[in-house]
């Protein structure tokens, strides 16, 4: 008889006292240090630069000759997120979305920046699925991103920073936010087609050796079936935000960019309704 995989519980968020003030920073006795790069570009050069102190990186983002990608891992520092809000005058309320990490994706837009959500998925070492909140805050020359854990889908996008080809040096911090969304979109087709396989697999095991773990290995990919559905349609929804914005930060030419991810979500869409039916 197979041997049933014991199931994995979904993460269960640590939380404020219910009824705490709204704008508040909550950081968890388990939140992780801090590891802050600071990858700064234009058409011509290219460097990264390991950030000891926030403030460090606070200064260097004024050179407007550069344009920044500000990488924050971990939350385990109030004090980072309180300079955050003083320096920067990021509002209390987006630091309390950032830190509470269950957000659905979203955008929002203030006075001197633009505020975005997106969830990244991705298989752990035993092939479950982690669903991390990546969080986006967007100015003039600078896209800050934040995330709870170390590990990411966004190499990729390093890679073609570092190499310099195509429009990723030259095109902004709104074509940058772009790059990292639409790597974390394209993750969700190939978690998609492992399930399909999984599930051809799962077909070919009815009807040769049935017994009772296909109930459960079903059961496993309908749940996270689910749970992919809970991050697309929102994330669709959010990037068609951002092509309906007016906000002078995000350009036209990201816009048509925006575009083709847009249109990915819809196929990731009809790919999700289409596996569910089998």
């Amino acid at each position: 008889m197979a041997t049933i995989k014991k199931r994995k519980h979904q993460k269960r968020f640590s939380l404020p006292k219910a009824g705490s003030s709204p704008g508040l920073v909550y950081i968890d006795e388990h939140a992780l240090k801090p590891q802050i790069k600071l990858y700064r570009y234009n058409a011509d050069t290219y460097d990264v630069i390991d950030i000891k102190d926030i403030t460090e990186a606070i200064k260097l983002i004024k050179e407007e000759k550069y344009t920044f990608w500000l990488e924050i891992k971990g939350f385990g520092s109030a004090e980072m997120f309180e300079t955050l809000n003083l320096e920067l005058k990021i509002n209390k309320l987006v630091l309390e979305d950032i830190t509470r990490t269950y957000q659905r994706p979203k955008l929002e837009e203030y006075d001197s920046y633009v505020f975005a959500i997106s969830r990244m998925l991705r298989f752990d070492n035993n092939r479950d699925l982690d669903n991390v909140q990546v969080s986006f805050v967007l100015t003039s020359n600078t896209i800050i991103t934040f995330q709870e854990t170390y590990e990411d889908c966004l190499e990729p996008v390093r890679s073609r920073l570092s190499a310099g080809k195509g429009n990723i040096r030259s095109a902004g911090s709104s074509y940058l936010m772009y790059a990292l969304m639409d790597i974390i979109v394209d993750t969700y087709f190939e978690i998609l087609r492992q399930w399909g396989e999984d599930l051809d697999a799962i077909e070919d095991r009815l009807f040769s050796k049935p017994d009772k773990s296909i109930m459960y290995d079903t059961q496993v990919i309908k749940r996270n079936l689910i749970s992919i559905r809970r991050v697309v349609w929102p994330e669709r929804d959010k990037l068609n935000d951002i092509l309906r914005t007016d906000s002078p930060l995000i350009t036209e030419q990201t816009k048509m960019f925006v575009k083709d991810a847009y249109d990915h979500c819809i196929q990731i869409i009809d790919i999700v309704e289409s596996l569910k039916e089998i």
